[in-house]
């Protein structure tokens, strides 16, 4: 492993944020960076090819700020802009904020005491306030495991939930490379896993809001086909690097992300059936779902049932991908 850096002495810290056609809420998550209390940090604005006005905006805040600069491009993905920034960027430290995500005044501050007294972590990640798509406070907040992440847990959630929680060790990007740019669903979530398993640094997070996450109903993260494809294609991605852990794991945590989507599409409203289809597609992965979590199981077939869905009666028949 590459010597890692001291953070006695305040480093400069990069914020990349990737935007694309955020016009409407960059400013926000613009001037939370601005508003920070530590304050030797650089702003880099990947505009990812928007047809709108995020790059005026971004523009005016370069001429006002001599910390933020602005990047263009193509249209190419989250992925890529991100890891044009990471390129680009100077400091021992990057920090993430997506452009219709905020920060709290003290997160760097918090963070950089984080990494500074524990020099084994190389992730530093927070919970999160959850707003609703307009920004408005939902009164929600991520619970996520905090301490002893390890790889495995995170084949069954993310519990940094979003790449704007995340504050990373320059050091961590050398051992474990760059965010995949094949993938367009979980490419954090396998980032995640590639540093816990190639890097020797730790993920560890702090509990404490320091990140408002917003929430999209027209996103990706709404589109439950697309989101299970992008599982299997996240499992498909760990298993060439890791495939021992794919092997111990795969059948549970398939079951748990299929739980998940299932509670997802109770709360989109009026797709009862479809939580139904993947409650039966998650006990056909791993019947066991039911002994560890029987209430969890039990609400989401009710619920389902009491939103008029037809029952979903032949899960056995599901087809299990293998690794």
């Amino acid at each position: 492993m590459n010597a890692r850096r001291n953070l006695q002495t305040p480093p400069c810290v990069a914020v990349v944020m990737p935007a694309f056609n955020a016009g409407a809420t960059i400013s926000i998550a613009v001037q939370s960076v601005r508003g920070q209390t530590f304050n030797n940090w650089q702003l880099l604005i990947i505009d990812d090819g928007s047809t709108d006005a995020t790059a005026d905006i971004a523009r005016a805040y370069c001429r006002q700020d001599p910390r933020i600069s602005l990047l263009r491009g193509e249209h190419q993905g989250v992925s890529c802009a991100r890891n044009l920034g990471i390129r680009e960027s100077r400091g021992d430290v990057i920090a993430f904020l997506d452009a219709d995500d905020a920060w709290h005044p003290d997160k760097l501050a918090r963070h950089l005491q984080h990494l500074t007294q524990r020099p084994d972590v190389g992730v530093s990640y927070s919970q999160a306030e959850i707003l609703d798509q307009h920004g408005r406070h939902t009164g929600q907040f991520s619970r996520g495991r905090i301490c002893g992440l390890r790889a495995e847990h995170l084949l069954y959630s993310n519990p940094t939930t979003t790449t704007s929680t995340l504050v990373v060790r320059r050091t961590v990007f050398d051992q474990a490379g760059f965010f995949n740019t094949r993938m367009s669903f979980a490419e954090d979530l396998e980032w995640l896993i590639r540093a816990s398993v190639v890097s020797g640094f730790l993920l560890e997070g702090l509990d404490l809001p320091l990140t408002l996450y917003r929430t999209n109903a027209q996103g990706l993260s709404s589109q439950l086909a697309r989101m299970q494809q992008g599982w299997e294609a996240l499992i498909s991605e760990v298993n060439a690097y890791a495939p021992d852990l794919v092997r111990l794991h795969y059948r549970p945590a398939r079951a748990e992300h299929l739980c998940y989507l299932a509670r997802r599409a109770l709360r989109l409203g009026g797709q009862g059936h479809n939580a139904l289809r993947f409650l039966g597609r998650a006990l056909a992965a791993d019947w066991r779902l039911a002994v560890r979590q029987p209430l969890k199981v039990s609400a989401i077939f009710a619920m389902a049932c009491i939103n008029g869905a037809r029952l979903f009666t032949q899960p056995a028949s599901i087809k299990l991908r293998k690794t």
